[in-house]
């Protein structure tokens, strides 16, 4: 048999130091002697190496591979601590609030229970729904509308007024029903005329536009025959003009129901927050103070508003048509307007403050435009009622003193209208959508 020598005098010095060590050189293995090494053991110990690194690799990478799972494991463990103790926190958080409302109010739950979904409005009052708010009480009837139940039909000598807005006009839910102007418009008329009874009606509800209550009137509250209609909108306009012309933004949408809608009927710590945190969230959008309502917005506005008094006026009703009243001005001290701006700023991101009294200007024009092509009386609330905190309880909604202010603008304006014809257009109860 014939054997290869492989002698130590034939490798480079580098690979003699090496040899040295019993490290390998190349694809041939050499050992710490000086005597030849068949060929056959040399080809036995490189298997045997080979095989030996390449179980090591594997038992590395599988090493590698469980490690990482098991940091996965306790990763998601970690994250689904978090988000337990998260949830723990939130509901901690929503029970105290809850607490803290029974203690100072005696009722715990929100005022989206009063509503319920519409595919066509994005939300209707509940017929039948009740609200607490501390004493103050929200009282829905069976008609979907706020106040006491009424027969459809009118009693001889009732002259029926029907109001039409949003929340300015149904009230806060810390408004009690006793407290809002059309309560107060209702006691004013009769206690002021004792030949005439007056049937006041309140049709607005909180978060309508002027195209959402012309369809409302269309669908629902037609039927009640006014003799009376009094109209009184902008600021929801206002935002949702804002909305399309500059996009996104917080603001006001009673669409179909958003997440932000969901969380806000179900959480009172929600609401909490969001109620007095405006102040601040409104500081942020002052980069936008340079902006202005575009004319586009204004006069599709201002069509919708004729639209909705050429409508009441198909019934044979008078129309009083409001401008809009707020707390805030141009000629207030600027940290003032600002303050009294907050509500305002947080439901209209998009502009800053100067850029919101443009608007409610540019919008009380436009509303005085349409009264007068349309030739309908005019309650000029925003030139009437005193832009100071002592009428409003934030940028526009009314305090005590607001709604019997607004009352007793109203109540002026119904007073010096003509009398009634004896006849009139009737709508059948039946031709009106439930």
């Amino acid at each position: 048999m014939i054997r290869q020598i492989v002698s130590l005098e034939r490798v480079s010095i580098q690979t003699k130091q090496r040899a040295d060590s019993g490290r390998w050189i190349g694809q041939l293995p050499v050992v710490n002697s000086g005597n030849a090494v068949p060929v056959c053991t040399v080809r036995k110990q490189l298997y045997y190496r080979r095989r030996k690194a390449e179980i090591t690799l594997i038992n590395m990478q599988e090493l590698t591979l469980t490690s990482r799972m098991v940091g996965a494991v306790f990763r998601s463990r970690r994250l689904v601590a978090v988000c337990v103790w998260t949830v723990a926190f939130l509901l901690m958080a929503e029970a105290t609030v809850r607490v803290r409302a029974w203690v100072r109010r005696g009722e715990t739950g929100t005022q989206q229970g009063i509503y319920e979904s519409d595919p066509q409005l994005g939300r209707v009052i509940k017929a039948g729904a009740v609200s607490r708010v501390g004493q103050a009480k929200t009282t829905i009837n069976k008609w979907g509308l706020r106040g006491a139940d009424f027969e459809i039909e009118k009693a001889p000598g009732v002259t029926r007024v029907l109001c039409i807005g949003a929340s300015t006009t149904f009230g806060q839910p810390d408004d009690d029903d006793a407290e809002i102007w059309t309560t107060q418009l209702s006691e004013r008329l009769n206690a002021s005329q004792k030949d005439k009874h007056f049937e006041v009606l309140n049709g607005a509800v909180p978060g309508y536009t002027v195209t959402q209550s012309l369809q409302n009137f269309r669908r629902s509250l037609a039927r009640f025959n006014p003799d009376v209609v009094v109209v009184c909108h902008a600021a929801t306009d206002i935002a949702a003009h804002t909305r399309r012309q500059f996009g996104g933004g917080q603001g006001v949408s009673y669409g179909m129901p958003s997440l932000s809608r969901h969380v806000e009927g179900v959480s009172l710590a929600y609401e909490l927050v969001r109620a007095n945190t405006a102040s601040l969230r409104a500081g942020q959008f002052r980069r936008n103070r340079d902006r202005r309502v575009d004319q586009r917005g204004i006069e599709r506005f201002e069509t919708a508003m004729s639209e909705l008094i050429a409508e009441c006026q198909k019934t044979q009703a008078d129309v009083i048509v409001c401008t809009f009243a707020r707390a805030f001005s141009a000629d207030q001290p600027p940290a003032t307007r600002a303050r009294l701006a907050a509500t305002a700023c947080f439901f209209n991101p998009q502009l800053g403050v100067d850029g919101l009294i443009d608007a409610y200007e540019r919008y009380n024009d436009a509303i005085r435009q349409a009264a007068s092509e349309r030739g309908v009386r005019l309650a000029d609330a925003d030139r009437t009622i005193p832009r100071e905190k002592a009428c409003f309880r934030d940028s526009i909604h009314f305090s005590t003193l607001g709604h019997l202010r607004m009352a007793d603008l109203i109540a002026e304006q119904i007073s010096a209208l003509p009398p009634q014809p004896l006849t009139q257009v009737r709508i059948d109860p039946a031709d009106a959508v439930q």
